[in-house]
């Protein structure tokens, strides 16, 4: 009997604790950043041991500028099959490699490329979505891709089957 209350007095003190501590907490807003969403449609790929899709993410805007890289493939249920991040800075690109094995000759994909840049510095960052065959040594590239960039006359290198959009992004 004396241990249930002792444990209800240890429960009480600490949820007046809790409770005087939540008065003073003061609640922040979420940052928001903005990011670049690059998106392919549908592509076909041949399946097989040494086969894979391969995503290369370069920076080439200002030293110093970081951004976090997330690469997601779908099928064609539009189902997420596979994501992998990294962190993205001039002279470290991201290389995200999705393996191909798989038992039906081949499959139908879509890449979604999200970069987020977090320093405020500059970027301008590159997408190469290629199909890489191993066993023959075979590159095939599918999308090249550089998102908006705020100059007179330049417009975005994104061809179709691939779209860039620059969305906010909160974290």
């Amino acid at each position: 009997m004396w241990i249930r209350r002792l444990f209800g007095a240890v429960v009480i003190s600490m949820l007046a604790a809790a409770s005087s501590g939540a008065q003073t907490e003061v609640l922040t807003s979420v940052p928001v950043y903005t990011g670049v969403l690059i998106q392919t449609g549908l592509l076909t790929y041949a399946t097989g041991e040494n086969r894979s899709a391969d995503v290369t993410v370069t920076e080439l805007g200002a030293p110093g500028a970081t951004s976090t890289v997330r690469v997601t493939f779908y099928d064609e249920a539009d189902r997420a099959i596979f994501r992998d991040e990294g962190e993205l800075q001039r002279g470290q690109p991201v290389h995200v490699g999705f393996p191909l094995h798989m038992p039906d000759g081949s499959v139908r994909l879509r890449a979604s490329v999200l970069i987020v840049e977090k320093t405020g510095k500059k970027t301008l960052p590159v997408m190469v979505l290629e199909s890489v065959d191993l066993g023959s040594f075979a590159i095939e590239e599918r999308v090249s891709c550089s998102p908006p960039e705020d100059k007179e006359g330049v417009a975005p290198y994104c061809p179709p089957p691939a779209i860039a959009t620059t969305i906010a992004v909160r974290q």
